[in-house]
């Protein structure tokens, strides 16, 4: 009730998915899509959630700022238009994104994104003033776009829209390994 009250207000609103269903859908798109080191086999076997469902009710004119995010990610436009601008990337396998909305969220999460950006640092210089663009893709009702981890990444409202995001994030055998020594 509260989140229609706020988006009828005109506020563009971010909602996860509830874990059960979490649980259900992303062990089975892992083991369909084969991604991962026995990914499928229990979702949180090695205690690291291994994907994520969200809703995006985005109104017109909102914009996210560049950020980058860690997972492998299958948005489905559902309602509206929205217009991704890309941007390269030299980092691979991410640990964690270089993302904005963070840095609210508690010291442990700063000083995480703080690592993550050092990391990072040079794929951030000219990410603002427009240097490294590769690209834009306009996304309509029915459309689906696959962005891969790492990958600058900003994205505009053109018309009051509903999106949902799948974000992916398969186990590899360090993690398995690291998991096992514990």
């Amino acid at each position: 009730k509260q989140a229609h009250q706020l988006y009828i207000a005109g506020h563009s609103l971010y909602c996860r998915a509830p874990s059960f269903l979490e649980n259900l859908v992303v062990p089975a798109i892992l083991k369909d899509l084969q991604w991962g080191v026995a990914t499928w086999a229990n979702a949180n076997s090695d205690r690291n959630v291994r994907g994520e469902i969200e809703m995006f009710f985005s109104r017109k004119g909102h914009t996210t700022s560049w950020h980058t995010d860690f997972q492998e990610n299958f948005t489905i436009q559902l309602t509206g238009v929205k217009r991704w601008t890309f941007r390269g990337s030299n980092t691979k396998h991410p640990l964690r994104g270089c993302t904005p909305h963070f840095s609210n969220q508690g010291r442990d999460v700063v000083e995480t994104q703080l690592k993550a950006a050092e990391l990072c640092t040079s794929d951030m210089m000219g990410v603002e003033d427009g240097k490294h663009e590769e690209g834009a893709v306009t996304l309509r009702a029915g459309d689906v776009l696959y962005h891969p981890a790492g990958v600058f990444h900003r994205v505009e409202c053109l018309e009051d829209s509903l999106a949902m995001n799948v974000s992916l994030y398969a186990s590899s055998c360090a993690d398995l390994t690291a998991n096992a020594i514990q």
